[in-house]
C-alpha cells in the first residue's frame, strides 16, 4: 500500500469541506422527528472522496441523529412523567438525563493511509476515528480512537465499500458486519389523552397509557433511520451487495401479549396509598395462560388540587426479592 505523509493538514477532521451533510435529523418531538438523506451526495470519484462521504455519515449519524432522537426522547419522556408524577421525582428523572449524556459523542476522522490493495480495480483507504465515549459506571467521557479500513473495488468510474474492517490502535483488524435491522411492524402511536387524576387507579392507567404511546413514538423514530437503510447500502456499497443484505433481513417475531394487571388499593399511614401491579405475559405453548413477568409497586398522595400522584415508585430487582425504590426510568415497566 501507498503510504501518504501524515501532514498537518491531515490531522484536521476530514469534515471540514462539507458544506452539507448527507445524513440530518429534523423535528422539535419525537412526534415530527425525522431523518433526511441525500444519497446523491456520496461522492463516488475516488477512493478518498468515498472515504469523505463515509465520514460525514457516521458522524452525522452520531452528533447529529443519534444526539437529537436522545434529546427528544428524554424531553418526551419528562412530559410523560409531569402529567402523573410529583415534581421532585421528575426532577429526579431529569437530573439523571443530565448527568448521563449520550453515549458516544464529538467523532471526528483523520486520513492515515490510502493506496492500491494489490489487485486492479482495487484500493484500501485506513482512517481513524476519535470520539468521546461514556464511561457507563462512572458517567465521565474518555477519548476513544479505533482505525477503520475501508476496503474499496472499482465498478466502471465509480468507486464502492466492499468491506469495512475496523480495530483498536495496535489490535487486529476484524470485519464488521453490515447490521441488516429487522423487518419492523410499527402501531401508529396513539393520541394522547387527557389525564385522570381523579383517583389513584384512574393516575396509573393514565401512566400506562402514556408509556404505551412513548414506547411506540420511539419505535417510529429510531425507525425514521432505518428506512433508509437499503438507499444507504445502496449508495455505498452497491446494489449487489444491498440486495444481499434485503435478502437476509427477517421480521422480528413480535413479543408474546403483555397485559398488566392492578391490584387493590392499600392506604398507608402517611395517607398515600400504595397499589401493586402485576406484568402479566402470555405463554406461548398454552394461548390463554399468563405468566408474571415484572412487579411493581406506586405510592400515590393527593396534592393541594386532589390530584393523585405518584410519589414513589419500587420494583423487585429478582422474583422472591424484596422491592427497592426505583431511581431513574421511572414509567418504563409499563412498557412492553
Amino acid at each position: 500500500m501507498r503510504l501518504l505523509p501524515l501532514l498537518a493538514a491531515l490531522a484536521t477532521p476530514l469534515l471540514a469541506a462539507e458544506p452539507q451533510p448527507l445524513l440530518e435529523s429534523r423535528g422539535s418531538s419525537l412526534e415530527s422527528y425525522e431523518v433526511l438523506v441525500d444519497v446523491a451526495r456520496v461522492d463516488h470519484d475516488t477512493p478518498r472522496s468515498l472515504a469523505l462521504s463515509y465520514a460525514a455519515f457516521d458522524k452525522a449519524a452520531v452528533d447529529d441523529v443519534a444526539a437529537r432522537f436522545a434529546r427528544l426522547f428524554e424531553k418526551a419522556h419528562l412530559d410523560a412523567l409531569r402529567r402523573t408524577y410529583a415534581a421532585d421525582l421528575v426532577e429526579q428523572q431529569a437530573q439523571a438525563y443530565a448527568e448521563t449524556g449520550p453515549s458516544a459523542r464529538n467523532v471526528s476522522f483523520t486520513l492515515l493511509e490510502e493506496g492500491a490493495a494489490g489487485e486492479e480495480g482495487k484500493a484500501t483507504v485506513l482512517l481513524e476515528r476519535r470520539w468521546e465515549a461514556r464511561d457507563p459506571e462512572t458517567g465521565t467521557y474518555r477519548p476513544t480512537t479505533l482505525q477503520v479500513r475501508l476496503e474499496m473495488r472499482r465498478e466502471g468510474r465509480w468507486w464502492f465499500i466492499d468491506r469495512i474492517a475496523q480495530a483498536a490502535p495496535g489490535a487486529e483488524f476484524k470485519a464488521r458486519d453490515l447490521g441488516v435491522p429487522p423487518l419492523l411492524t410499527l402501531a401508529s402511536p396513539p393520541a394522547e389523552q387527557a389525564a385522570d387524576l381523579a383517583s389513584p387507579q384512574a393516575a396509573l392507567k393514565t401512566l400506562a397509557r402514556d408509556m404505551a404511546r412513548l414506547q411506540r413514538l420511539r419505535a417510529k423514530g429510531q425507525n425514521a433511520l432505518y428506512c433508509h437503510y437499503f438507499d444507504l447500502v445502496r449508495a455505498f456499497y452497491g446494489e449487489a451487495i444491498a440486495e444481499s443484505a434485503r435478502k437476509a433481513q427477517h421480521p422480528t417475531p413480535p413479543p408474546p401479549p403483555m397485559t398488566h394487571e392492578f391490584g387493590a388499593p392499600e392506604p398507608q399511614k402517611d395517607g398515600s396509598v400504595r397499589l401493586m401491579v402485576t406484568a402479566l405475559e402470555e405463554v406461548s405453548v398454552n394461548r390463554g395462560k399468563t405468566s408474571a413477568v415484572g412487579q411493581a409497586s406506586f405510592s400515590l398522595a393527593s396534592d393541594a388540587l386532589g390530584d393523585w400522584r405518584i410519589v414513589e415508585e419500587r420494583y423487585r430487582p429478582t422474583p422472591d426479592a424484596a422491592f427497592v425504590p426505583r431511581p431513574t426510568t421511572f414509567g418504563l415497566f409499563f412498557w412492553e
